[in-house]
């Protein structure tokens, strides 16, 4: 088990130990300025009240619980999981950089998408690369299968993530990704992400 330890959050008024630190896990000491960072960039036009900020608090500790796992489980060390991210990385570069020259439109909208972060929950259907139009034509049935069985409301989104997803993820997260925001996913997914309405 975890040996976490977090400052005292009253109202807005952060009261922390010397070291600056708002949480601790293990030994290893979590930045307030980290925590800052990426509270005020989400919340700039919230409302907040001590509520809020535990209940954002508590989604911080488990993001940080989570990599802190993971790490010591050295999955951020395993061949396939470096592929995969090698290859998540050369997805995410190929839309914005174009020889070095840079699209000022895609530009304005990559610093709109940092101001906030987004929370969104996927269904993943693997399909290869190059695979037949009657092959891509089968994976979007099953797509809509799928959701008009969740918009019947015969299967929560989650349930649909669990039992349908490839994402092996999704049987413990039903198809939640957390908070992400511009450049963290490839761009076609976050384009989508950011364009589709709250609740979608």
């Amino acid at each position: 088990m975890k040996k976490v330890g977090l400052s005292c959050i009253l109202g807005l008024v952060f009261v922390i130990s010397s070291a600056q630190s708002v949480l601790t896990i293990d030994d290893q000491d979590i930045p307030l300025e980290e925590f800052k960072s990426i509270f005020y960039k989400n919340n700039h036009d919230t409302t907040i009240t001590r509520e809020y900020l535990e209940e954002y608090m508590d989604l911080f500790v488990n993001f940080k619980l989570k990599v802190r796992e993971a790490e010591e489980l050295g999955l951020d060390t395993i061949t396939s999981f470096i592929t995969e991210l090698d290859g998540y990385k050369k997805q995410l570069a190929k839309p914005y950089l174009r020889n070095n020259d840079f699209d000022a439109n895609m530009l304005a909208e990559a610093y709109d998408r940092m101001q906030k972060d987004i929370k969104a929950s996927h269904i993943l259907i693997a399909i290869e690369d190059k695979a037949s139009e009657d092959s891509e034509q089968k994976v979007y049935q099953k797509a809509l299968t799928i959701r008009e069985a969740i918009l019947n409301g015969d299967l929560s989104f989650s349930s649909a993530a669990k039992k349908y997803s490839d994402d092996k993820s999704a049987a413990l997260n039903g198809g939640d990704l957390g908070y992400f925001t511009v450049f963290m996913m490839v761009f076609d997914f976050e384009t989508a992400a950011f364009e589709t309405n709250i609740g979608e």
